[in-house]
């Protein structure tokens, strides 16, 4: 009975020697943790130092930069502004050029046209000289002489030989040419544009006179 008792009470020690053992691995490991922790947060800290006092070495260096793109931004504007007065104003040389070409070229046109005109001027007056000199001296007109003026007559008016006869009904050509004691030939000589064959009662033609 007493060995059992010694059994249980060096079990029940073992059992808390093992939770004290626990217990104590527990609270070491969070020690640990923590020794970690702050290790960790110090080296953090540490680089977030190193990181600040590089970005404060190089802000003058990026002030510096921006300076000088300030500065070199408007050079560059100021050099496309000259690059293109410097175009400008080689088109309004070459231009000015041009207009003066254009003037000595109208100047020379101008005295060649000049000295031509003369010559051709001389030119045309010497075959005119030279035909007044081969045609012959045209003689002075005479005036008329005035004819003695007689009155004139005037005509006197000619009576024609013939009569107008209408024509009614029955007539014919021989009955006509019987009727008036002359021939066919002679009324178809007055009246060539009558159709004997088709006369027409109120029709006038004409007649000899005997």
């Amino acid at each position: 009975m007493a060995t059992k008792k010694t059994t249980k009470k060096t079990a029940k020690k073992e059992v808390a020697g093992k939770k004290e053992t626990k217990k104590a691995a527990k609270k070491e490991a969070k020690k640990t943790t923590k020794k970690e922790e702050s290790l960790i947060s110090s080296e953090v800290e540490t680089k977030l130092e190193e990181q600040r006092k590089e970005l404060s070495l190089h802000e003058p260096s990026t002030q510096a930069q921006k300076e000088i793109h300030q500065e070199v931004i408007p050079a560059a504007q100021e050099t496309k502004e000259t690059q293109e007065i410097k175009e400008a104003n080689k088109n309004k040389i070459l231009i000015a050029v041009l207009v003066v070409i254009l003037i000595l070229i109208g100047i020379l046109i101008f005295t060649r046209g000049q000295k031509e005109t003369p010559k051709q001027e001389q030119a045309k007056i010497e075959p005119q000289q030279t035909q007044q000199a081969q045609q012959p001296a045209t003689p002075q007109p005479q005036e008329p002489k005035q004819e003695p003026t007689t009155p004139k007559q005037e005509p006197q008016e000619v009576k024609p030989n013939f009569q107008e006869y209408t024509i009614q009904r029955g007539d014919t050509l021989l009955k006509i040419a019987n009727k008036f004691k002359t021939t066919r030939e002679k009324l178809e000589e007055l009246n060539p544009e009558i159709d004997w064959s088709k006369l027409k009662q109120g029709q006038v033609i004409k007649i000899p006179k005997q």
